[in-house]
């Protein structure tokens, strides 16, 4: 299958896109920048299954010869961040972006699409579990907000080009080129800045990549995924506890033991941004009201309807690839 991955420049559009020529797919991964295109080019020895190709989901014209010719696509770019400094950017990303990719595979007859969105559409639900149905919390930031706007888009742009589109819903990836999970936690960890937001032995929702291409791939395949939205989350989640202390144990920090309840965190945090947005100088803060509310979210997001529709039998843990990866990350 000739399938067009998006985003393909880092983290899990990277994985993803390699994974999928690992398995004998001719991939194009789309990147925005042309020392992207260098640099992909010299690390990818397999250029017949696996080329960088230049585009940007904001420039229209730069899409259809990426287009061109395939049969599939997977949209993973995405403007990224917990700040609303520029909610221009998140729209025209995010949901412009996205329509431009929509419509540029309507015209190369694409035959079926996936869209990598977020469990962060529901907001932080304050609720044991959270299946693909449930009412959504507040949606607080412009990430947020355009990623569920973006969802809109890809199912009625698909409907429209008859394009069979699924949206997937990750919690929180981890894998080979995450930029976001284990660096962070490393990095609070070793300043001493990092707390407990809430129960520190709830569990922490978190999405191995390669869990995240094994059902993309599936909704590709799958007609009766078109038109549907599926949790992605890893079958076993590990506690807060049990992540924090795995990175403790492989980088040789402190365990931290500080713990603040979610409210707290949630002050502390909006009295951070508010220091940060008037540019006063501030160490690695311990918490922001971004991250009090994603690290205080208690909910579980179920999976039962992936299982039940693509197939899905999650195989890895945070327990078993942690280790590796944080001493990957360690040594770069």
């Amino acid at each position: 299958m000739r399938i067009l991955v998006t985003g393909a420049s880092r983290g899990a559009g990277r994985s993803m896109a390699e994974e999928l020529a690992a398995r004998g797919h001719e991939v194009r991964a789309l990147v925005r920048r042309p020392d992207d295109i260098t640099r992909l080019s010299t690390q990818w020895s397999d250029q017949e299954r696996l080329t960088p190709v230049l585009g940007d989901v904001t420039e229209r014209a730069s899409l259809d010869a990426a287009m061109d010719g395939c049969e599939a696509l997977i949209h993973a770019a995405a403007a990224v961040g917990e700040e609303d400094g520029d909610r221009a950017l998140f729209h025209r990303v995010n949901v412009e972006g996205t329509g431009n990719v929509w419509r540029a595979a309507g015209r190369a007859r694409v035959r079926s699409a996936v869209m990598i969105s977020s469990v962060a559409i529901y907001g932080r639900p304050n609720v044991p579990e959270v299946s693909e149905d449930a009412p959504r919390a507040k949606l607080e930031v412009a990430y947020e907000q355009t990623k569920a706007a973006a969802e809109n888009v890809a199912l009625e742009l698909g409907r429209l080009f008859n394009i069979r589109t699924a949206v997937l819903r990750p919690s929180v990836i981890y894998g080979p080129y995450d930029e976001q999970f284990v660096p962070r936690l490393v990095r609070s960890l070793r300043s001493h800045s990092f707390i407990y937001v809430g129960d520190p032995d709830r569990p922490i929702n978190l999405c191995a990549v390669e869990h995240l291409t094994w059902c993309a791939f599936a909704a590709l395949q799958t007609p009766a995924a078109a038109g549907e939205a599926f949790n992605v989350v890893d079958g076993v989640l590990p506690s807060w506890r049990q992540t924090v202390e795995l990175i403790c144990h492989e980088a040789g920090f402190k365990v931290p033991t500080r713990v603040v309840d979610p409210q707290t965190a949630l002050r502390l945090g909006t009295a951070v941004d508010k220091v940060r947005k008037l540019g006063l100088p501030l160490p690695l803060p311990a918490v922001t009201r971004f991250t009090a509310r994603v690290a205080g979210t208690s909910c579980v997001y179920r999976i039962d309807k992936a299982r039940r529709i693509l197939g899905y039998r999650p195989v890895h843990t945070f327990m078993e690839r942690g280790p590796a990866l944080v001493r990957a990350y360690l040594s770069a």
